[in-house]
This record gives C-alpha cells, sequence and structure tokens, in this order.
C-alpha cells in the first residue's frame, strides 16, 4: 500500500462544454442496456490482497494520524455484498451464505423500498463494537433507471441539514431518493434505537453504488439529527454526491472515510468533475494484479489510500480517458466481493 501526499484541489463547473455533455450523455444511453454479469469466478479464489508497493501490514498510518485498516474494509465489503441478497426474511435470519462472512453482525432492521428498488440494513457488530447501516446498490435488472437517473446531474439542490453551508449542493436524484423513500425515516429510527441499546459505539455508514451516495446522507442524518459523535463511512463505486462545498462539509462531519474504486469502474467517474461534482476523499484505488494464465482472473489486489483531495490524478482519475470510465465489470467486484445477486451465494 502507498499513500499518497495531501493537497486540496476543485474544479469549476463548466456546464458550457458542449464536447463533455455530449460524451456524457452518450455514455449514458450506451450503459442503459442491460448488461452481463462477470462470471463468479471472475477476480475470485481469495487472492493475495496487499498494499501497492510492497508496504506490508493491514493498517497504514498516514500523515495527520489517520489509520487506513484493510482487514476492516474487507469486513463492511461483505456486509455490502451481502445486501444483494435483497431477500428481507433471508437477511433478518442471518441464514444466507454469504451472512456466514460475517457470522457475529446482529440484524436489528430490514428495509426494502419497491417503488425506489432500494434495500439496506441496520444492525451492531460487537467485533468492532459498531452500530452499522449497509446500503445496497442498485439491483441488477434496475440498471437502465440508475443510468437514468444520473440524468439529473444540471440538477443539483441544497440540502438544508442543520450545520450545512448554503453553498454545499447535492445531486437533486440522490437526495430524492434519501428524502422521498423508505430509506430515511426507517434507518434514522433504527439507528436511534441502535444507539439507545449501544451508546458507547461507533456508527458505520457502508454502500455500493447508488447505496454508497445514500450512506453519506445517512451518515450526516445520524450527526445532524440524531447527535451521533463517531461516524465512520466505509464505501465502495460511489458516484459524486456533491459539489465540493458539500465534500468539504461531509469530511468535516465523519471521522473517517474511505472511499474505495476499482480499476476503470464506470461509477465513481459520474457525474464529471466538470459539471461541478467533487469526490469525497479519502479514495482507496484497488488494482487487480492479472493471471498471466487466465485473462479472467487476478492473482492479487494492490491497494493504494491515494491524497487528500478526493480527485487524485494518479488514483481512480487516471484510468479515466476526458474524465470518464467505462467498465461495468469493475462497478461489480470490490476486494474480491461481487457486489450483485446470486441466487447460488444468497
Amino acid at each position: 500500500m502507498r499513500a499518497a501526499s495531501s493537497h486540496a484541489g476543485g474544479n469549476e463547473p463548466s456546464d458550457d462544454d458542449s464536447v463533455a455533455v455530449k460524451a456524457y450523455e452518450s455514455l449514458l444511453e450506451s450503459l442503459a442496456v442491460p448488461q452481463a454479469l462477470p462470471p463468479l469466478t471472475a477476480r475470485t479464489g481469495n487472492p493475495n490482497i496487499r498494499m501497492a508497493d510492497g508496504v506490508g501490514g493491514e493498517a497504514l498510518t498516514l500523515d495527520g494520524g489517520e489509520v487506513f485498516n484493510l482487514v476492516a474494509s474487507e469486513t463492511y465489503a461483505k456486509l455490502v455484498s451481502i445486501s444483494y441478497c435483497s431477500n428481507a426474511s433471508v437477511i433478518r435470519a442471518w441464514t444466507c451464505s454469504r451472512c456466514q462472512r460475517v457470522p457475529s453482525f446482529i440484524v436489528h432492521r430490514t428495509v426494502f423500498d419497491t417503488t425506489w428498488s432500494l434495500d439496506a440494513f441496520t444492525g451492531y457488530l460487537p467485533d468492532h463494537d459498531a452500530i452499522v447501516a449497509v446500503f445496497r446498490g442498485t439491483d441488477n435488472h434496475q440498471w437502465s433507471n440508475w443510468m437514468q437517473n444520473l440524468r439529473f446531474w444540471r440538477r443539483t439542490e441544497q440540502w438544508h441539514l442543520p450545520g450545512a453551508p448554503v453553498s454545499a449542493k447535492v445531486h437533486a436524484g440522490f437526495l430524492n431518493m434519501w428524502r422521498q423513500s423508505e430509506m430515511r425515516t426507517n434507518i434514522t429510527e433504527s439507528l436511534r434505537v441502535l444507539r439507545a441499546a449501544h451508546p458507547r459505539a461507533a456508527l458505520v455508514v457502508t454502500g455500493h453504488s447508488m447505496g454508497a451516495a445514500l450512506a453519506q446522507f445517512a451518515a450526516l442524518t445520524a450527526k445532524a439529527v440524531l447527535g451521533i459523535e463517531k461516524v465512520h463511512a466505509y464505501t465502495f463505486g460511489s458516484p459524486r454526491v456533491g459539489n465540493l462545498a458539500f465534500t468539504q462539509f461531509f469530511q468535516a462531519s465523519v471521522d473517517s472515510d474511505w472511499r474505495f474504486t476499482h480499476e476503470r469502474d464506470v461509477v465513481p467517474s459520474l457525474p464529471p468533475t466538470i459539471f461541478g461534482y467533487h469526490h469525497t476523499a479519502r479514495e482507496v484505488y484497488t488494482v487487480d494484479v492479472p493471471d498471466p494464465l487466465d485473462p479472467h482472473a487476478a492473482t492479487g489486489l494492490d491497494v493504494t489510500v491515494c491524497d487528500a483531495s478526493g480527485e487524485d490524478p494518479a488514483c481512480h482519475n487516471s484510468a479515466c480517458l476526458l474524465g470518464l470510465c467505462t467498465s461495468v465489470a469493475d462497478h461489480l467486484s470490490y476486494l474480491t466481493f461481487q457486489m450483485y445477486h446470486s441466487d447460488a451465494e444468497c
């Protein structure tokens, strides 16, 4: 693992760039068709997940005292993978095959919104003394709806949350999902109950894809509405949720934020920075170490902790042509765990 140097930065909105607009719209058109899922054998088999540049160990202390823990990150990736089982009764009973990857987890509530095709669950992880809220990304069969939602890039809204600056704007489509679905009310109430039961526990929010955006909203709601002091975020394949002012507000509100990207995953490149959006930090960029004998497999995974800007040019941004990446397969696998539904694993 390597840790990049810290610096701040941002791009001014450039909505007048017609070439970029056309490229973005064209990408959404191409991705709105049903996507083939990678086989379960792809990029699996317990490869060696390692820190890039040969630095060993499961944890890395960064400048400023931040500590990145790879083993903890894998635990939350497992929980997000479980969310794709999308069967509330199975998750409540914690009997799915994937559930056995985190056997100590105690489920408190499952939330499924059929109108918005959203799924989440909450619970307590005694191994970490953590209250956890887990948000599923888009269902395999709803990929086109997800791409259509990204067409709201021209619409940003101020989120009237206590403490948020008036300049902080977020993607209107993502915010509507949080406010108008079953997520906000049910997740917030569940976290209230869990906090009463575990008053000393930290809160960890985690999610993949669209669920990563919802996880950010849940983290800020927990801080502002419930007054939970210790809040940590682990997200996988997150889109850009808001502008630089929102990003700065988010990072000042949570205790740590680890935003994972994978190779040329399409979603972290959306919506593009030229439209005024900005990623949160820190990014953790993962790259497959290819198997020379099998182009569909990997012998390992290199992990790089990126700089504090949220838009490190040496990480995921370096893999995207004109700011846009195009891989769906890379979006569906994080830390070797499948981020999609499979009857064989659920």
